[in-house]
């Protein structure tokens, strides 16, 4: 059941680091994964960073309290997830415990509830930006990845650790979508050698290169918000890179500038996922869930 589950698990938004699994014996239960990033919604639903997910498999024979004991003598410590498609012989209130081990476990209609709540806000879908060159031509064709009405709704894999480094409560904090606008822009950069380049910006309290563009299947229902929106941006600074170049005389370290006066630019109105809170002094914070940025809204 394991390799059926981790890709339902990773479709739900769960990032699950499969690396460095836990010693333990062979038996009815496998382990699945690490959770390595969990959001505010996750956290609510009793997921944390860390937790060991475990699954019962699929079978006839159900999860008694031997099965259970046999598990938990190897089980490291920390918080631990077991998804059971098992029958449960175990009242909730009698399972055996271990000092240092965390768990709980979700039974089959434990595990559809969850589902069900990630279907309502919103199921959620990796678009790449795919470039494929033809082999008979120079020319780039691109895979249009933005059809039916704006605004389309950007997918982000947060990570929140700037808003705990500033002391702010996350778990307390609610999601909402920010109006933005997103670039893609074809231009030239100049250095040693003049190259063509394609790059995607975000314009979202700032501007901001984003290296891969994903959406959401169909808009959440949250409250949208509006913050600063830069008007007639500026891509130069942003796209203006330095690199090395080998000039024979070994790598030497050069600026290439993107020239703004060659600038093929295509505008799509979008929503950003953020979330907002308030810190110990009553003021409103935001966190741009896709650039890692925090904001005061004042």
């Amino acid at each position: 059941m394991g390799f059926e589950l981790l890709p339902l698990l990773e479709r739900l938004g769960i990032s699950l680091d499969c690396e460095s699994q836990p010693m333990i014996r062979p038996g009815v239960i496998s382990w699945i994964g690490r959770i390595k990033e969990v959001t505010p919604e996750q956290l609510r639903s009793g997921l944390s960073n860390g937790m060991e997910i475990w699954s019962s498999g699929q079978g006839f024979a159900p999860l008694d309290s031997i099965a259970i004991e046999s598990w938990l003598i190897d089980l490291p410590r920390g918080d631990h997830l077991l998804i059971s498609f098992r029958d449960i012989l175990i009242d909730k209130g009698n399972f055996p415990i271990r000092p240092g081990r965390d768990f709980q476990i979700w039974s089959k209609g434990d595990f559809a509830k969850y589902i069900g709540e990630a279907v309502m806000d919103g199921m959620e879908i990796s678009v790449n930006n795919i470039e494929i060159t033809d082999n008979n031509s120079d020319q780039i064709v691109e895979e249009d990845i933005f059809s039916g009405p704006s605004p389309y709704v950007l997918k982000a894999d947060a990570d929140f650790s700037l808003v705990l480094d500033n002391g702010l409560d996350i778990a307390s904090s609610k999601p909402i979508l920010l109006e933005a606008k997103l670039y893609k822009v074809k231009g030239i950069l100049i250095g040693p050698v003049e190259e063509n380049v394609q790059s995607w910006v975000l314009n979202c309290g700032g501007l901001f290169k984003i290296d891969e563009i994903k959406l959401f299947e169909r808009p959440p229902m949250l409250r949208r918000t509006e913050i600063e929106i830069i008007q007639s941006p500026d891509f130069g600074d942003l796209l203006s890179e330095r690199r090395h170049h080998n000039e024979g005389n070994g790598a030497l370290l050069r600026w290439w500038k993107f020239q703004n006066e060659t600038a093929e630019i295509t505008e799509y109105d979008v929503l950003v996922p953020a979330h907002i809170g308030s810190n110990a002094m009553g003021e409103n914070w935001i966190f741009n869930n896709l650039t890692c940025t925090l904001h005061y809204d004042m």
